[in-house]
């Protein structure tokens, strides 16, 4: 069972989640209002420059995921050994079932979608941002929120038991 404290503490850490998650939607659904309504030139701008703005934004939206993630199991579990592939390593045990200790975290769905945000927040966090290409990133956006919902979901429902 989590402690009291350790659930307080994540469900705080997931409602800034949700916000954040929220934040891009809106974000999202303005930008498609404002491009009709600019030249071709300057649409092509605001599509380049919400690009970036996203991937930070996504970038962020992982990290949140990523530490509440790593605050749960810390607390049941054990410490995390810091390998190369810590990150990718936490997504795995977060998916699993620990027998007798604690059931999966999040479901193998929210596990593939932070996945696909922890490669893409290795793009951004690298400083290839220069390589972003903005179609792809705003393919990404409707992705990254449903992966911070359904994330969110999993962790909320865990917490709740």
């Amino acid at each position: 069972m989590i402690e009291r404290s350790l659930s307080a503490l994540a469900d705080r850490m997931l409602a800034k989640v949700e916000v954040a998650a929220h934040d891009l939607e809106r974000d999202a659904q303005k930008l498609a209002l404002l491009v009709p309504t600019v030249s071709c030139e300057a649409a092509e701008d605001l599509r380049r420059i919400y690009a970036l703005a996203c991937a930070t934004h996504i970038q962020g939206i992982y990290s949140k995921v990523e530490n509440v993630l790593k605050q749960v199991i810390e607390q049941i579990d054990g410490p995390i050994l810091k390998t190369d592939s810590w990150h990718m390593d936490l997504l795995e045990l977060a998916a699993t079932t620990v027998p007798d200790v604690r059931g999966a975290l999040i479901s193998e769905d929210s596990c593939r979608g932070l996945k696909e945000l922890l490669r893409f927040r290795h793009v951004v966090r690298s400083n290839y941002a220069g390589e972003l290409i903005p179609a792809r990133v705003h393919e990404l956006v409707p992705s990254a929120i449903a992966t911070a919902r359904s994330t969110v979901a999993d962790l909320r429902s865990v917490l709740a038991s």
